[in-house]
């Protein structure tokens, strides 16, 4: 004869395992991975070069946004700009000119693991994407020795 005491652990149990198994959590389902392909605009530049007068370090980090379209005029680091990236493998850059964007590049992209190649041979630029998500992207400048440079970008299409 069963005992009180075991009879209600085992139904405890029971409803507690059943509890667990119908329960569904956002978490699990499965999301879409994120993809580079898409429109992605320009959202904050930084980084840090070596003043050539001084020869110390400076450091900026600017949000760049339609009112500010020529973030570093000075250094002739980066327009306001897009990139589009097509399934194709094929790049676009776009910079905002005069109030319009005009596109400045049409070539190749590869991507291997997280380093993105835009372009072949010596011009090729040479990204390493730091993270990527649905919404947004966040791109280090790996061929510049004397610039540390990094770029968020949205994504808007």
């Amino acid at each position: 004869m069963m005992n009180k005491y075991y009879f209600m652990t085992t139904l405890m149990v029971i409803f507690l395992s059943l509890g667990f198994i119908s329960c569904s959590n956002d978490d699990d389902e499965e999301k879409a991975p994120a993809t580079l392909t898409g429109l992605w605009q320009m959202t904050n530049v930084k980084g840090s070069y070596i003043d050539e007068d001084t020869g110390k370090k400076v450091s900026f980090n600017a949000n760049v946004t339609e009112n500010d379209m020529e973030a570093f005029e000075d250094l002739d680091v980066a327009d306001f700009v897009r990139y589009e990236f097509l399934e194709n493998n094929v790049f676009k850059g776009y910079e905002y000119k005069g109030r319009e964007w005009i596109q400045y590049a049409e070539t190749i992209y590869t991507l291997n693991g997280k380093k993105l190649t835009m372009g072949q041979g010596k011009n090729a630029d040479n990204l390493e994407i730091v993270s990527l998500t649905q919404d947004r992207l966040v791109l280090k400048d790996l061929d510049e020795e004397d610039l540390e440079l990094e770029v968020t970008m949205k994504r808007i299409k």
